[in-house]
């Protein structure tokens, strides 16, 4: 996905060119031509009543300093390419989160399923804005939980040579045994700040190009203070065309999102313990390959949009 320059705060133009945030501009631009005491008289009360706010904005990390987590290689290959990718089997050895904080947790998540195949893959989106203030936090959690977004991403077929429809369905259902459709309701969702010490936890029905159709529990969790994550767990047995691949519970999916104060960095995951392929082994692990591509890709379609429509109010 081609990056977005755009900032989603209130900017002025400079008068030598460029955009500064409002407080920032009216504090250059004074420190550059007032020399006097009438005019320090008339900017300090000003600063002063700005102070409550400014002091209550969180800092954040910039992009840079949470990929100071990954290996030299790994941010190499994630400059190169656009994304790291790593392949893993029995032993989930994670070495692409981000949030080094949740590597022990994530694996240990992931050795419940006993995996046969697992996939991991980082991208970073460099928007430029202040995602890890709390009101942004909020519109991110507010994708995590849009499982019905999902629906009709696509993504690119090695296999094909063309772009084809992953999600064809998806949305929320009543619960773990239901095939009852309910519409999403922010108003019975739990609050971001309700999260710091559990997690939210929906169902959800998805059919898909490569395993048909499933039910998954879906948990949504904040790690940190810059970080959310969303689980997936199937709750039926999933099939690879005729062939029953997948137990309930066997198969597993993370995305891991930490909010930078210039841009996020977006982490996947998925492991499955398969049953058997009769032979289709290659194909199954292009398969979860499409599932992390497709997910990542549909949380950087949320983001554009958000981004893009700002940009237009702004």
């Amino acid at each position: 996905m081609a990056q977005k320059a755009y900032s989603i705060f209130r900017q002025a133009p400079h008068p030598n060119g460029g955009n500064h945030i409002l407080f920032g501009r009216l504090f250059r631009a004074t420190s550059r031509t007032v020399r006097t005491p009438f005019t320090v008289a008339l900017v300090l009360p000003l600063l002063l009543l700005a102070a409550p706010y400014l002091q209550g904005i969180p800092t954040g990390q910039a992009v840079d300093e949470v990929l100071d987590a990954l290996s030299r290689y790994a941010r190499q290959e994630l400059e190169a390419d656009g994304e790291a990718v790593r392949f893993f089997s029995s032993d989930p050895s994670l070495e692409l989160i981000p949030f080094s904080g949740a590597t022990d947790q994530v694996e240990s998540s992931l050795r419940t399923v006993d995996p046969s195949i697992g996939v991991e893959a980082v991208r970073v989106l460099r928007t430029g804005d202040e995602w890890h203030r709390p009101e942004h936090l909020e519109q991110l959690y507010a994708i995590l939980t849009n499982v019905e977004s999902m629906e009709g991403i696509e993504y690119y077929s090695q296999s094909r040579e063309r772009m084809r429809t992953f999600f064809q369905e998806s949305y929320r259902i009543a619960g773990p045994d239901s095939s009852e459709r309910v519409p999403p309701d922010s108003a019975t969702d739990p609050s971001l700040s309700d999260l710091s010490e559990g997690k939210h936890t929906f169902y959800a029905f998805q059919r898909d190009s490569s395993f048909g159709s499933n039910r998954y529990e879906v948990d949504v969790r904040r790690l940190g203070q810059q970080t959310l994550a969303l689980t997936m767990t199937n709750l039926t047995r999933m099939y690879y065309g005729i062939f029953p691949a997948v137990s309930p519970e066997r198969f597993r999916a993370e995305i891991i999102v930490t909010a930078a104060n210039d841009g996020l960095v977006i982490y996947g995951t998925t492991a499955v313990g398969v049953i058997s392929l009769f032979g289709s082994e290659e194909r199954a692990r292009d398969s979860f390959r499409n599932r992390i591509n497709a997910l990542l890709d549909w949380f950087e379609s949320r983001i554009e949009r958000i981004v893009t429509l700002q940009a237009r109010v702004l």
